[in-house]
This record gives C-alpha cells, sequence and structure tokens, in this order.
C-alpha cells in the first residue's frame, strides 16, 4: 500500500503597500502589488512597444488644451492595486 503524504503548506509573505512601495525604489526592475502580494514584471516586446506609444501620442495630441494629462509605463497608479500601466490619463 502506498502512502501518500499531504502537499507542504506555503505560507506566502503578504506585504502592504508601504512596504511594497519601500521596496520598490530598490528594484532594479518592476513590480506589481495586487492583495498584499508582489509579483515581477516582464519587459515589454517591441510590437507592445509601438503600440503603446502610438496610443500615448494619439491620448497627447488628442488632451491638449484639457486639464487631463497622459503618462507612459513609468507612472505607477493605484486602482484596486499598485499597477504600471501602458498609458494612463489623468
Amino acid at each position: 500500500m502506498e502512502v501518500k503524504e499531504p502537499a507542504p503548506s506555503y505560507e506566502k509573505k503578504r506585504y502592504s503597500i508601504e512596504e511594497y512601495l519601500e521596496m520598490e525604489e530598490d528594484f532594479d526592475i518592476k513590480h506589481e502589488y495586487y492583495k498584499g502580494e508582489i509579483f515581477a514584471m516582464s519587459g515589454p516586446k517591441v510590437r507592445h512597444n509601438i503600440i503603446a506609444g502610438n496610443v500615448f501620442g494619439s491620448l497627447s495630441n488628442s488632451l491638449k488644451g484639457s486639464k487631463c494629462r497622459p503618462f507612459n509605463s513609468d507612472q505607477m497608479h493605484q486602482f484596486l492595486s499598485m499597477r504600471y500601466t501602458k498609458v494612463l490619463t489623468l
């Protein structure tokens, strides 16, 4: 008779937003924060950068004269989680 051991339970450390923001300053790569967990982001591909650049340029032209401003993927925002978006308008 084969005895099957239960799978080990791995507790993931949960981080506060403050801890995440402090750690993010020291990281060499970008991470996203979601419900206490931190996830490394992969680097974008050329096609992705072309599309994001086109969207940013179009938004920038469309928003001239308004109070809204477009931001690129280096601008972190908080909307349900801490994320870097490809293009953000505020």
